[in-house]
């Protein structure tokens, strides 16, 4: 079109200037465009005072009926799930407007908003849900909003602000999009599509330990959330809704909630199973609960530590209870049956249980113990010896797997030995193949405390870093099962990195649920983007002795061949698991391995050509690279054409002898690294056996001996001053423990101390305590997260234990074994007090003053200093 008069081509023309052209203000805050029915842009104007629309070709600004009339300061166009454009409008004050084929409409805090303050818009699709709105609020945080619900993402959540100024989306053409969000003093945050997403649990501590999940339906065909958790008992979410059940409601006998299960009888009915720390067994049917305990003769312990729920075919469940001194039945005739040791447990603690159907349609039950794997099944329990198959005989989770062979195989979790995969079909061979932290693929770590499989048969594996996903990848004709790693962690939205036993399932929408010792969250696969796009793989190479780049092709001198190789990849996501090998060719013979390292130096290199190459690997696992730079170094002077033909009279006279006495000093130096080599191997392998022989365990009592509890006092003294929360010591001694041995003997002082030690390891509390004997008669019990006025009663707990044991003296004026019990309390840990020294100082005080004041009794100790 032709410039209007007095106007030059490009200069701003004005359309109009306030309300006389039908703004509703002259203070614009937003402008945004949506193509009309021909395709022409509709020009859309967010002010002060509401939205204005300016159709293509019109001079005047339209305000449409029931548009917002509050301040407008940003705008999203989306296509909804019915393929209808809706524009959405964020106010100032007055929520979320949305203009769609019927008008508008607006949300607010009735509508589930957290702040109706709205400062940013971005949009992004959600593969299972349609569009996703994402809306900045100054002071509520982050909102995300589908068509079926509103999330908030707070300060709880891990962004750094509540007050959100800005959005922005970056969507690769292949991979996960990233939320960029501008916060007020809080920097930065980076939110990436297809993260874990945490379970908001009400509670008033920040972080609540989560032990069990379960998922039940039901009879309305509504869904429940069951969640277990260390410190509040038993949750319920239904229906957006959580209910409590704990000892305070009198539904549940401890607090401390360890598995859960759920059987249905025969008619139907459905029966939540909820297994307990010391406190027996839960059943919740029709609304109400019964405990099922020792007392009653139901259990062989109190300690209930894996439930498993089998179906027998016409007659109703069979439910099956593994406690820590054996396994308990309750069958569909409601009758209880126990199996030990003596029945053919490898030791008594059960610590997982699975079902397994074999191709007749027979099942059996696989019982994983502290000490190794039992099969029931025929009514007999069989106990198969691969002591030489597992690292580690403690057995942490149990799954079955048919395999790219269609081998029906048994993935076995263990405390510190990985994962060790056999095959059902011949359980007594060697594991079929081992996953560790050193092995390739690797672990995040050795301790496995749960597996589950996704829709797509990727293997998911909770630990004490994290949960590791492994995808399987097709390998070739006869060769091992391979498998691709995926990483996640508390950087991608879990609680806290450490998981906890038996925490791990898959819910009916194929989301993935792990429990942490921080609490829970979920991990949807279907609404991930897959990242199958390698980055760009930056090399650069400088001579720092001269301060200059090394170019490709360039010649060294002989003296002048000081490199340094620079990389770095591109990947602008988790740059923490960038990993990247090297290889110069012309000097080594296979790349490096993977690695944190993103430089290479070489001071000194023989005459040669060379050529650098570089891999990287972001951590999605797409590999970039080689990328290459060739060089060559000169030979020096006296190496020459020439020099050498100077030399080669001296060489043809001297060679000879001179090679020959080269040849014999090699020989010998040779020989001698050989033998030094062989000497250092066998010292190796003498510490390696030494290292082999200790134990953690007190050859006594059975509870952790004096070294155990030195690393223990040591690793909870760091965790206290990481978290901020209170750590206990409780110092018990024996009294009068010398005479009692004096007059009845070694063995009956032997019998003493294994009594109280299995009295006071009983007695204690919660899954995070632990007891240790610290020396002679003493024992020393730590109680993470108490107090000192908790750690008091814990203490009075455990001397009542022991003095109600009424264990006879024989010859003395106290009739009956009793202990002192000495406090110890970092109640701060967070100053910087936190160290074990001053903690085993404070019990021990307080030991000295139970003594003093008369034993039998309890007595805090004082802070050093005081």
């Amino acid at each position: 079109d032709r410039p209007a008069p007095g106007t030059a081509a490009g200069q701003p023309r004005p359309v109009g200037s306030g309300p006389e052209d039908g703004l509703p203000s002259n203070r614009v805050w937003a402008l945004f465009s949506t193509p009309a029915d021909d395709g022409e842009p509709v020009l859309w104007v967010g002010t002060e005072r509401g939205v204005a629309r300016l159709d293509p070709g019109a001079d005047r600004f339209v305000v449409e009926p029931g548009s917002p009339a509050a301040s407008v300061n940003s705008f999203v166009s989306v296509t909804d799930h019915r393929g209808d454009a809706v524009l959405w409008a964020g106010t100032y004050g007055s929520g979320l407007a949305r203009r769609g084929p019927r008008g508008w409409t607006v949300l607010t805090a009735r509508n589930g908003l957290s702040d109706e303050h709205i400062t940013s818009l971005a949009a992004t699709t959600d593969p299972a849900k349609g569009p996703v709105i994402w809306a900045g609020t100054d002071g509520g945080g982050l909102q995300r909003i589908t068509r079926h619900r509103v999330e908030v993402i707070s300060m709880e959540d891990g962004l750094p602000s509540d007050a959100v100024y800005s959005l922005h989306l970056m969507r690769p053409a292949d991979g996960p999009g990233i939320l960029w969000v501008g916060t007020r003093n809080g920097g930065l945050a980076e939110l990436v599509e297809g993260a874990w997403r945490k379970l908001r649990i009400p509670s008033p501590l920040p972080t609540v330990p989560v032990n069990a999940l379960a998922e039940t339906v039901d009879a309305d065909g509504r869904l429940s959330l069951w969640v277990g958790t260390d410190t509040l008992g038993l949750l319920r979410l239904h229906a957006g809704r959580w209910t409590t059940f704990s000892r305070a409601t009198g539904a549940l006998p401890s607090d401390t909630v360890q598995c859960l299960a759920e059987t249905r009888d025969r008619d139907g009915t459905r029966t939540l199973w909820v297994g307990t720390r010391n406190g027996g067994l839960a059943r919740y049917r029709r609304g109400r609960w019964r405990v099922f305990s020792t007392a009653d003769g139901s259990l062989p312990n109190d300690m209930v530590q894996a439930l498993l729920a089998t179906r027998d075919d016409g007659r109703g469940s069979t439910l099956w209870v593994g406690t820590r001194h054996g396994l308990a039945r309750l069958g569909p005739d409601g009758t209880w049956s126990h199996l030990g040791t003596d029945d053919g447990l490898p030791n008594p603690s059960v610590t997982a249980l699975l079902e397994v159907r074999g191709s007749s349609g027979r099942s059996s039950v696989w019982v994983g113990t502290a000490g190794g794997l039992a099969e029931y099944s025929d009514g007999v329990l069989h106990t198969p010896d691969l002591s030489p198959g597992l690292l580690n005989r403690s057995v942490q989770s149990l799954m079955e797997r048919t395999d790219h062979q269609g081998r029906r195989t048994l993935w076995v979790g263990t405390d510190g030995g990985g994962i060790s995969v056999l095959d059902l079909g011949e359980i007594f061979g060697p594991p079929l193949f081992t996953l560790t932290d050193s092995s390739d693929p690797a672990l995040p770590n050795n301790v496995v405390y749960g597996m589950a499989q996704d829709r797509e048969r990727r293997i998911y594996v909770l630990t004490n870093r994290g949960v590791a996903r492994l995808t399987p990848v097709a390998p070739g004709r006869g060769a091992p099962p391979f498998f691709t790693v995926t990483a996640f962690d508390s950087h991608d939205g879990l609680p806290l990195s450490e998981g906890n036993r038996g925490a791990l399932m898959a819910d009916h929408a194929g989301r993935i649920w792990a429990g942490t010792v921080g609490g829970a969250a979920a991990f949807d696969p279907a609404s991930e983007r897959p990242d199958r796009t390698p980055d760009p793989l930056l090399l650069e190479a400088t001579l720092p002795a001269r301060n200059t780049i090394l170019r490709p092709g360039e010649r060294l001198p002989h003296d002048g061949d000081h490199i340094l190789f620079r990389f770095t990849l591109l990947s602008f996501h988790d740059e923490d698991r960038t990993r990247f090998r090297t290889r110069l060719v012309g000097l080594d013979d296979e790349p490096s391995p993977w690695g944190r390292e993103n430089r290479r130096e070489y001071r000194t290199l023989p005459t040669g050509h060379y050529r650098f190459q570089v891999w990287g690997r972001d951590a999605a696992g797409n590999v970039t690279g080689p990328v290459e730079l060739a060089f060559s170094v000169a030979p020096p002077p006296w190496f020459t054409w020439w020099a050498l033909a100077g030399y080669a009279l001296l060489v043809l006279v001297a060679g000879y002898g001179i090679l020959k006495l080269r040849l014999r000093a090699h020989r010998a130096r040779e020989r001698e690294l050989q033998a030094l080599v062989a000497a250092r191997t066998r010292r190796l392998e003498e510490a390696n056996e030494l290292l082999v022989g200790l134990s953690y365990a007190d050859a006594l009592t059975g509870v952790g001996n004096r070294r155990r509890f030195d690393e223990l006092v040591d690793v909870e003294c760091r965790r206290a001053a990481r978290t901020g929360q209170p750590l206990s010591l409780v110092l018990t001694d024996i009294d009068l423990f010398k005479p009692l041995n004096d007059h009845l003997g070694h063995q009956e002082g032997d019998r003493c101390l294994r009594k109280v030690a299995a009295t006071l390891a009983d007695a204690l509390p919660r899954a995070g305590d632990s007891i240790c004997r610290y020396g002679g008669d003493e024992f020393a019990i730590l109680l993470p997260g108490t107090n000192l006025a908790g750690a008091l009663r814990v203490a009075e707990q455990l001397r009542s234990a022991v003095e109600s044991l009424r264990i006879p003296r024989g010859g003395s004026a106290v009739a009956f074994v009793t202990i002192s019990c000495g406090v110890g309390s970092l109640e701060d840990p967070a100053s910087g007090r936190a160290s074990p020294e001053d903690l085993v100082g404070m019990a021990d005080r307080g030991l000295y003053r139970a003594k003093a004041e008369g034993r039998n009794r309890v007595a805090p100790g004082s802070a050093p200093g005081t």
